[in-house]
């Protein structure tokens, strides 16, 4: 299976955007058909709130295969199995690439503007 790196964001830096390294390192949960279960996801189905997106979250997972909860079972209790049972997998992610740019109506404006991250030079493909 293929899982794409995502893009090194050249149109960012054809317009000068300024790279600042690294987003969030995280951990994806991998399912069988190469989809993420995000962490939001996740929350809407662990989440004692109602949350509108759980069913179709539950109905997803069970639609690749996943045992349907029984009865009395929370969704926070039945994810753990729903995952085992489908072999999701962890998957490390280093954190999507970070460009900001600055800010104003103007030139004079623009230049004013402070970034508080310190620029990195660009990622290259290194292919």
């Amino acid at each position: 299976m293929i899982i794409s790196n995502g893009h090194l964001g050249i149109v960012y830096q054809s317009c000068n955007f300024r790279f600042t390294g690294r987003g969030t390192r995280r951990t994806h949960t991998l399912l069988p058909d190469g989809t993420v279960l995000t962490a939001r996801s996740r929350a809407k189905l662990t989440s004692r709130e109602p949350e509108p997106g759980a069913a179709g979250v539950e109905s997803r997972l069970v639609a690749l295969g996943a045992p349907p909860r029984t009865a009395g079972e929370s969704p926070a209790q039945w994810l753990p199995r729903a995952l085992e049972q489908l072999g999701a997998r962890p998957v490390p992610h280093p954190g999507n690439f970070r460009y900001v740019l600055a800010v104003g109506r103007t030139r004079a404006e623009r230049s004013r503007t402070v970034i508080a991250l310190k620029a990195v030079p660009y990622p290259k493909n290194i292919a």
